[in-house]
């Protein structure tokens, strides 16, 4: 596991990352059915952490982050990712989440999959089933998957990079429900600590996807600067965010709002437009009985410069 971030901001992250292990660890009651197979993911994720060698002497910051991308170190949030992206694969064999995850492939396959691609990015990668499509997509690149929940890409590793038949998915419904995934073993696939504010990634990619994750970030106008300076020159973003729904929130998280403003926001920075369209839905299951939905925006452009 990579990290990449600035040098000065490497103690910050693995601290702030190994206390809420730490206290998730703590908060376990060995009395849940998925006591285990939670226990088994924290404690794997905090000798990621210890392998770095890094003697941590910061002091674990009290400042509250304007952005929701936090609530997402938390293995329950992490879990309920992982089945939101894999439950296809799963004894369940039902899946909400395959209209995004067909758009983004459809999206790359019309434009894209015939030029020679060596690297791509999936940023804020999550439990990884991006990785897992795009690594499948072009078994001849590269694909780095990065987020900033360390928990994710521990998960995400395990379910998309290993040869281990019984990765354990948490399931909630009425009841919890411990579910299995295979996983993949595909060898083309990198990982790393990655926070899209604060990255010193070095790698540009010919292509970055890119799918709800800028409408956690605190400032948007700074995220959409970022992923264009990670991208080749005539290289391609394919993007995927909520939209019409963060009216509750600071004015500079509230740019890519709906689909003129990302059209306009993207094309500002010097990308072409190749199309932009409402699609979606996006679905979120609260119970067996009980979904929201949300309208989710897609947007496929080329760095022109």
């Amino acid at each position: 596991m990579e990290i990449y971030l600035k040098k000065e901001d490497i103690e910050s992250y693995l601290i702030n990352q190994e206390e809420n292990i730490k206290n998730m660890i703590d908060n376990l009651d060995s009395s849940w059915p998925h006591y285990n197979a939670v226990k088994k993911l924290l404690e794997e994720t905090m000798l990621e952490i210890k392998r770095k060698d890094i003697h941590c002497n910061a002091v674990l910051s009290s400042t509250k982050h304007e952005r929701k991308i936090e609530k997402y170190v938390n293995w329950v949030e992490v879990y309920r990712l992982a089945n939101y992206h894999f439950s296809k694969y799963t004894s369940s064999n039902t899946s909400y989440s395959e209209g995004l995850f067909s758009t983004l492939l459809a999206l790359n396959s019309m434009y894209i999959h015939n030029k020679k691609i060596k690297d791509i990015g999936i940023i804020g990668c999550g439990p990884g089933r991006s990785v897992l499509d795009f690594s499948l997509a072009y078994p001849d690149a590269t694909i780095y998957g990065l987020d900033y929940s360390l928990v994710s890409l521990v998960l995400a590793r395990n379910i998309v990079s290993t040869n281990n038949k019984n990765i354990e998915i948490i399931r909630r419904d009425d009841e919890v429900v411990l579910d299995k995934v295979e996983s993949f073993n595909r060898t083309n696939c990198k990982w790393g600590m990655f926070d899209l504010t604060k990255s010193n990634l070095n790698e540009k990619f010919d292509i970055v996807v890119c799918s709800n994750v800028i409408n956690l970030m605190p400032n948007h106008k700074d995220a959409i600067n970022k992923i264009y300076d990670m991208i080749k020159p005539n290289g391609y973003l394919i993007y995927a965010d909520l939209t019409g729904w963060r009216l509750d929130r600071k004015k500079e998280q509230q740019l890519l709002s709906d689909k003129k403003a990302i059209k306009n926001s993207f094309e500002n920075v010097g990308f072409e437009t190749i199309e932009c369209f409402d699609g979606g839905p996006y679905i979120e299951k609260e119970n067996k009985d009980n979904f929201t939905f949300y309208k989710q925006t897609y947007y496929i452009g080329r760095k022109v410069k």
